[in-house]
């Protein structure tokens, strides 16, 4: 639940800070907003669930040590709060050109 979260977060911070054309700022603070998010974000879940809000963050551990037990829950949570933060910032922002 915290993985979705946060990815649906992370998205939305990505969405309206970086990719919107309209916003003058994009420039300087999009590269400060995305960074300090990921640094939050990392310090906040991290002691809960590891601070992998990435799915390739979570799968390639998992390859490599052979270990598949859980690894669905970090590939759902943050597939799903994409889908849900891109879909937020779309009616946040309906103008807005987001990727």
């Amino acid at each position: 639940m915290l993985e979705a979260v946060t990815t649906a977060l992370f998205v939305m911070v990505i969405s309206t800070v970086a990719t919107d054309k309209r916003a003058p700022w994009n420039g300087v603070f999009a590269p400060l907003a995305i960074g300090g998010f990921v640094f939050v974000g990392a310090n906040v879940i991290g002691p809960f669930t590891g601070g992998s809000f990435n799915i390739a963050r979570s799968l390639a551990p998992a390859i490599v040590a052979g270990s598949f037990g859980h690894v669905w829950i970090y590939l759902v949570g943050p597939a799903l709060g994409a889908i849900v933060g891109g879909s937020a910032a779309r009616m946040i922002s309906p103008k807005a050109r987001v990727a």
